[in-house]
């Protein structure tokens, strides 16, 4: 391995690290999709249906 290769990989670790604590942060904080019901496919503040198909 060069050292273009080494930094390449280690900007794209950065880069899914700082996604991955993002998701878990989100997670934690009751934002994730695992919140709605309805099937929507988004957490239920944003989702675009009505809270009447949220059953």
């Amino acid at each position: 391995m060069n050292a273009s290769t080494i930094i390449v990989l280690l900007v794209l670790a950065v880069i899914v690290g700082f996604s991955i604590r993002s998701l878990v942060k989100s997670k934690k904080s009751g934002k994730g999709c695992a919140g709605c019901s309805g099937g929507c496919g988004c957490s239920c503040g944003d989702c675009q249906t009505t809270n009447e198909n949220h059953h």
